[in-house]
């Protein structure tokens, strides 16, 4: 078979990337899965990390050595340039799938020098979205260098021109999407998707796991004592703009009642709280424990009284996954109407008016009522309907999957694949 055959022929790799092993393994497994299932070669790069071994079992994993500390350093977001630019050119993938906005800033970049088609999911414009002044500023030019670049493609030595189909971007929440389309104006809104989050897995929704409607226990508890035992939960990085300290007062004020945290210091973020103040917060507060990272830990971990998820945030994530995995099991969820994203609603959920702790006590009180009311559990059902049929993993990776057919149906050959074409078209044996 001649060599420009087997080049036309060949299945060219896949390459997802993001700042965190962890991120592609909790949130891209499935559809990793999926585009195997279809054949297709997918390469991952991302740094090493405690997922990264988990990464490599399902994946052809390649270690990205950035340092997530430093990924505002401008050396630093150099080197990693470089390195990407590359990494990429020995790769020579048919479509890129980039995550997280510093990767998405530099793939913008160098898939447009080489013509790559590229997919960019933002999850979420984090706080600087809601900041005034240079951090807006610089979030919003960010934003424009990645739209600019992704309007055009090189397909010569020294030639460019615009190809605006060959960039798709996926926005978890409708504000982001808005957001993007109002500062970066120049480019196509058709190009532009809303796909919920990165979905609920499956085992959430089996009726072999926990599901707190069908549990009696803490129902039966209350029929004749009006004071309902609750543990309150929060699920996430232990971050200062995810609401921890707020959670935190909230164990002050309603300190007859229990307080768990799931979740890990981010020691590359300085807006996490520190060990010692797990000791200091857990020593002023008999009644908050911290029990660190727990795999599904709204499933395998046994609560004794009713769980109530408090989603504190104003971080700026894309969708919150704590709030439809609570929805998915039917627990009931309070959360900040920043992480409610104008999507979730008070339906079927407990939106604070503001971030005062008094509004989350009266969002707990509203709870507590509409149980006695009889109100209580029609509304979990509903909450879990809606996971189901809007935030499911399956969902959203069929959604995904759609954008990676919808590129790989074009012929469009990147600069680098016709350069490989040709080669193979020229080559002579000796």
């Amino acid at each position: 078979m001649p060599k420009s055959k087997y080049f036309k022929k060949s299945q060219r790799p896949l390459l997802m990337i993001s700042n965190s092993s962890w991120y592609l393994n909790h949130y891209r497994k499935l559809l990793i899965m999926k585009l195997k299932k279809n054949n297709q070669n997918v390469i991952t790069l991302s740094p090493i990390d405690s997922s990264t071994e988990l990464l490599e079992s399902y994946s052809t994993h390649i270690p990205w050595r950035m340092r997530r500390h430093k990924q505002l350093n401008l050396f630093s977001t150099f080197f990693d340039f470089i390195y990407l630019t590359l990494l990429i050119k020995f790769i020579s993938p048919k479509i890129i799938h980039s995550h997280t906005m510093k990767a998405n800033l530099l793939i913008s970049i160098i898939s447009s020098i080489f013509g790559i088609k590229t997919i960019f999911s933002f999850a979420g414009l984090g706080t600087l979205s809601k900041s005034k002044g240079l951090k807006k500023f610089l979030l919003i030019f960010v934003l424009k260098i990645i739209g600019y670049f992704s309007n055009f493609e090189r397909i010569g030595k020294f030639k460019w021109v615009r190809n605006k189909e060959r960039v798709k971007f996926i926005f978890q929440n409708p504000n982001d999407k808005k957001f993007f389309e109002n500062q970066v104006s120049f480019f196509p809104v058709s190009n532009c998707s809303l796909i919920l989050g990165s979905g609920v897995p499956k085992h959430y929704f089996s009726s072999n796991k926990k599901n707190y409607l069908k549990e009696k226990s803490w129902l039966n508890k209350v029929k004749n004592n009006t004071r309902i035992k609750v543990e309150f939960i929060y699920c996430g990085r232990l971050l200062k703009s995810k609401g921890i300290i707020l959670f935190k007062d909230l164990a002050k004020n309603i300190n007859y009642q229990k307080f768990t945290v799931f979740g890990e210091i981010d020691s590359s973020s300085s807006d996490s709280i520190s060990s010692k103040d797990i000791s200091i917060f857990e020593k002023d507060n008999l009644n908050l424990n911290f029990k660190g990272a727990i795999k599904d830990p709204l499933i395998n971990y046994k609560f004794k009284n009713l769980p109530i998820i408090v989603v504190p945030s104003n971080y700026g994530e894309g969708l919150s996954r704590t709030i439809v995995e609570a929805l998915s099991l039917g627990i009931p969820t309070i959360c900040s109407k920043s992480s409610s994203k104008g999507i979730f609603t008070n339906d079927y959920l407990y939106i604070s008016k503001s971030n005062n702790k008094k509004d989350y006590e009266e969002c707990y009180k509203q709870i507590i009522k509409d149980y006695f009311d009889g109100i209580l559990v029609s509304k979990l059902k509903v909450g879990m309907k809606v996971a189901k049929r809007f935030f499911s993993e399956q969902v959203i990776v069929d959604k995904t999957y759609k954008l990676y057919l919808t590129l790989d149906k074009e012929t469009h050959n990147s600069y680098l694949i016709k350069k490989d074409l040709k080669r193979s078209k020229n080559w002579l044996p000796s």
